[in-house]
This record gives structure tokens, C-alpha cells and sequence, in this order.
């Protein structure tokens, strides 16, 4: 989960765009319902272009 905004927990201060880890299931939830936590974007693999010679 990503922050969309700047979360305090368990001692530790995570800021927008920042990975946040150590939340329950149940606190990841709420966070997400509330706008505060966004799913982390997947990662994608760059293809190579069929046209280029290499």
C-alpha cells in the first residue's frame, strides 16, 4: 500500500507516495476506504521494440 497522505503509526511516520508496511488487514481497509492508503501501482515489464536492431 502506498500513502496518499502523511500516516503516523506504530512509532513510525510514513509520507504520501511512501510504501507503507505493518498495518493490519483490517486498518489497510479503512485507510483505503478513507483515501489515506492508494494499492501500490504494478510493476510492469518494458517490452523491446521488434523494429529496433540491436
Amino acid at each position: 500500500m502506498i500513502a496518499v497522505a502523511t500516516i503516523e503509526t506504530k512509532g513510525k511516520t510514513f509520507h504520501p507516495g511512501e510504501t507503507v508496511t505493518g498495518l493490519s488487514k483490517t486498518d489497510e481497509k479503512w485507510m483505503k476506504d478513507r483515501g489515506y492508503l492508494a494499492d501500490a501501482p504494478k510493476e510492469t515489464k518494458e517490452a523491446k521494440n521488434p523494429a529496433e536492431k540491436v
